[in-house]
């Protein structure tokens, strides 16, 4: 959070007022790399905000590392300076959440099975951030609000400790950290 309560938002901000399209509909133009000559122009219908490469520099809908991904819509956008600034803010985010999810995982495992029913009327906190978990390893959450995840990730290993005296790993940075990471 940032502020009192407020949530940063990153993906749909004033930043990106074309929102999905930004990102996912990019056109770039790819030049044969011994001549300089246009070779294919990408029109972003594969709807891939990073799409993977080819040798040529085609854009391909196969997987791939992330290393031959163009991150070039991020830049393009204007809301990462360069494409090598959005990939390592992507592997921060990345790095940041698997620490967070492992220790949620962990800790939501040590809940007495007792606090998730589905029958008994109430909504317990073990409950609550098994949802936020599965909500964080929804595809694209935490490329599209990375600070929203966090947030939700935090809260929920803070209010477990609070409500069962379970707590996380003191390595574990429960503050607010990724804008700090990402920019």
């Amino acid at each position: 959070t940032s502020g009192t309560d407020t949530i940063v938002a990153t993906h749909g901000s004033e930043r990106n007022p074309s929102l999905c399209a930004t990102c996912h509909v990019s056109r770039f133009a790819v030049n044969d790399p011994a001549t300089g000559s246009f070779v294919f122009q990408a029109t972003g219908h594969l709807f891939n905000a990073i799409p993977c490469l080819d040798a040529k520099g085609l854009p391909t809908t196969g997987d791939c590392a992330i290393s031959q991904r163009t991150f070039a819509a991020c830049a393009g956008s204007g809301c990462h300076g360069s494409g090598d600034v959005a990939r390592s803010a992507m592997l921060a985010v990345e790095g940041r959440f698997s620490l967070l999810d492992s220790t949620l995982t962990h800790m939501i495992a040590k809940i007495p099975g007792t606090e998730f029913s589905d029958t008994d009327g109430r909504y317990t906190t073990g409950e609550g951030a098994k949802f936020n978990l599965s909500l964080s390893r929804a595809p694209g959450a935490y490329v599209h609000n990375p600070f929203l995840i966090e947030a939700l990730m935090t809260a929920s290993i803070k209010q477990i400790t609070s409500d069962y005296g379970i707590s996380a790993s003191d390595k574990v940075n429960l503050n607010t950290i990724l804008p700090t990471l990402v920019h």
